[in-house]
């Protein structure tokens, strides 16, 4: 594949039944394979898998092993799961990670203002 693909951007093309977007069964000895199936774009592997319940994707290649995909699969099948697909919301994109100086820079200023806010009350 010429140029990386984003997790969000396969998301997408597995939430839109996309024809480019193909599965292929892990042969794996593990028995989380039955949860997973393998993910071809355009009929290439990509580092990347659909959860066949909820159908997420992951991230995975084969030196990760499995224990990322166990985790999944036991919070996919608890009572509990409720998720919501970003890459499903409408304008919703791929964008790059915010930087940690950024983060920090708004967390201290959101803590600024609290500590203002509250010496008022």
């Amino acid at each position: 594949m010429s140029s990386e693909i984003k997790k969000c951007e396969i998301q997408k093309l597995v939430n839109l039944r996309s024809e480019r977007v193909s599965e292929k069964v892990n042969e794996g000895k593990s028995e989380v394979w039955k949860f997973f199936s393998l993910i071809l774009l355009d009929g290439e592997v990509v580092p990347f898998v659909k959860c066949n319940k909820c159908l997420t994707v992951l991230s995975w290649k084969s030196r990760d092993g499995t224990n990322g995909l166990r985790a999944h699969r036991d919070f996919c099948t608890s009572q509990s799961h409720t998720q919501q697909k970003l890459a499903a919301v409408p304008g919703f994109s791929c964008s790059p990670k915010v930087p940690a100086g950024v983060k920090s820079d708004v967390t201290n200023t959101v803590v600024r203002m609290c500590a203002k806010d509250l010496r008022y009350v």
